[in-house]
C-alpha cells in the first residue's frame, strides 16, 4: 500500500491519469470544435435518431427553443467536461457526465 492509502502502484496511478487527460482532450476539443462552429446543430443527429432515446430526440429536435437548449447544452457541457477532466477537478461527476453523452449518443445512432 503507497501512502495515499491506494493499492494502486505508480505505473497503474499515471495510466489512470494520462487516460483521464487524453480522454478530457477529447471532450473539450469536441465541444470547442462545435463551439466554434456557428452552423453546428444537434438537429441532424436528433432526427436519425434511433434506439430507447430516439422519440425522446425526434421531440426536441421539432421544438426550436428545446433544440437551442440542447445544442447549448452538448456544446458547453463536452467542453467543461473536458476542462474538469483534464484539471483533475470533479472527476466523478465530469466522468458521469461524459459518460451521459456517450451512452445518449451510442445508444441512439447505434440503437435499434
Amino acid at each position: 500500500m503507497n501512502s495515499e492509502g491506494s493499492n494502486l502502484t505508480r505505473l497503474q496511478m499515471t495510466t489512470i491519469v494520462v487516460l483521464r487527460v487524453l480522454i478530457g482532450w477529447h471532450f473539450l476539443y469536441e465541444g470547442i470544435a462545435k463551439l466554434t462552429s456557428p452552423s453546428w446543430s444537434a438537429a441532424g443527429y436528433m432526427k436519425v435518431s434511433r434506439g430507447p432515446f430516439a422519440a425522446f430526440f425526434h421531440w426536441i429536435a421539432g421544438q426550436p427553443q428545446l433544440l437551442d437548449k440542447a445544442n447549448l447544452i452538448t456544446m458547453y457541457g463536452l467542453a467543461i467536461v473536458g476542462v474538469l477532466l483534464i484539471l483533475g477537478l470533479f472527476t466523478r461527476l465530469a466522468a458521469i457526465a461524459g459518460i451521459g453523452f456517450t451512452v445518449s449518443y451510442h445508444s441512439c445512432v447505434f440503437g435499434s
